[in-house]
């Protein structure tokens, strides 16, 4: 029977140990910051907006805005951040109170891109990008 060579056999097996690790390792990704864009109504309207996003601990505190005063400020709450996904609702001022939207963006190379839905299942896209 022929002998492994212990060197190659240690190197396999160092390199086997730190695998896991390099594949579970997450981006550092920083979303802090102004993000501009815009989304789509659920009338078709088209509505230019702001995102503002702070480290807040292991998340993010924010708020959004849009220029004309079409869509009040909104204070983004429940935010979370996970394999580049991030996700986040607002109380939207309406006749009646609040409606909840909810908000899921995908990050990919300094855009933010998705959509927001309301309760009643109405749904449109959000595109931004990182404000230089």
């Amino acid at each position: 029977m022929r002998k492994a060579n212990p060197i190659l056999v240690l190197a396999v097996l160092a390199l086997a140990a730190t695998m896991p690790a390099l594949a579970q390792k997450p981006a550092n990704i920083n979303l802090a910051g102004t993000w501009t864009g815009y989304t789509l109504l659920g009338d078709g309207n088209r509505a230019d907006i702001n995102l503002t996003l702070e480290n807040a601990g292991d998340t993010y505190a924010g708020k959004i805005t849009e220029g004309t005063g079409m869509i009040p400020e909104m204070q983004v709450k429940n935010v979370t951040f996970k394999d580049s996904v991030l996700d986040f609702e607002v109380d939207l001022p309406d006749s009646n109170g609040t409606r909840l939207i909810k908000i899921e963006l995908k990050y990919e190379a300094d855009t933010l891109k998705g959509s927001w839905t309301d309760p009643d299942g109405e749904s449109n896209v959000i595109e931004l990008a990182r404000k230089k």
